[in-house]
Parts: structure tokens; C-alpha cells; sequence
């Protein structure tokens, strides 16, 4: 494997889920089972992993745990996300896009969809954590309007 599709493939792999508070544990494991972590990693007293790497006083640092209840599955891209949405979907070489709250929709538009669709499309969008204004996939629902519009998908149930 190339040096490029390495540094990818492990990104995906260790932004493929949500990792809550306290379970980084598991996927420390993980990586270095799977060799992407050195053994030899170690913990400080507040619960980070760090790896010294010679007698530099420099800190390169970043964390994977989210503000979540339960870990779950992230979407990396527009066609997963849709995949997920329709079961009819088909890859989309250009997205049209209106910005933000620049949408006007007739209602027989909306009711194409059933609540329950409505509800896991905005299930991925609202993040339920107290003080959280935001959501795990807001870009590609944003981006997603359109399509959804246009009713011509066949929701996955």
C-alpha cells in the first residue's frame, strides 16, 4: 500500500465512528492491534495517549472522543449518506445546491416523504447533547436538499 492510500485508509478508519467520552480505550486497542498504533503508547494521569518521539519539546495533539451518549456510525461522503437515506440512489456527478434557508417547497413536496423519513433525516442532523447546537452531518444534508426535493428517490425504510 502507498503512503497516500495508508494515511487515507487510516483516517476512514478512525473517523468511521463516534468514540464517546470514555471509550478511546477500544479504539486505541484496535489501532494497535491492527498496527497502526505503536505498542508502545503510552497514557498520561489525565487519560490522553501520547508517543514520544525523541528529546523534541513539541506536542502534536488531537482527539477522537465526541460529545455523544452512544458511538455510531459516521458518513464520509455525499453517496454514503444518500445510500443510507434511499434505497434507489444513484451517484450524482453534479449537486445543485441552494445556500442554507434559500428553499421555497410546495407541502405536496414534503408529504412525499413519510415522517419517519423526515425524522432520520433530521435524527442526522440534530445532535442531542445538551449545550450542542449542531450536527454530525449537516453539510451533506444541506447539500441533499435538492435531490430530496425532487421526490424522485425511493425511501430506505
Amino acid at each position: 500500500m502507498n503512503k497516500n492510500n495508508l494515511i487515507l485508509e487510516t483516517f476512514l478508519r478512525l473517523t468511521s465512528r463516534t468514540y464517546p467520552h470514555g471509550t478511546e480505550d477500544e479504539l486505541v486497542e484496535s489501532m494497535i492491534e491492527q498496527g497502526i498504533f505503536p505498542v508502545d503508547l503510552q497514557k498520561d494521569v489525565h487519560g490522553n495517549y501520547f508517543y514520544k518521539i525523541g528529546e523534541s519539546r513539541t506536542i502534536f495533539a488531537s482527539h477522537l472522543d465526541t460529545v455523544s451518549k452512544e458511538s455510531t456510525t459516521v458518513t464520509h461522503t455525499f453517496d454514503d449518506y444518500m445510500n443510507y437515506m434511499f434505497e434507489d440512489y444513484t451517484h450524482q456527478s453534479n449537486l445543485i445546491f441552494p445556500p442554507g434557508s434559500q428553499i421555497i417547497v410546495e407541502k405536496e413536496r414534503c408529504l412525499f416523504y413519510s415522517r419517519s423519513f423526515w425524522k432520520k433525516l433530521m435524527d442526522s442532523v440534530i445532535c442531542n447533547e445538551i449545550g450542542m447546537n449542531g450536527g454530525r452531518e449537516t453539510h451533506i444534508v444541506e447539500r441533499s436538499i435538492q435531490i430530496i426535493f425532487e421526490n424522485k428517490y425511493k425511501e430506505k425504510k
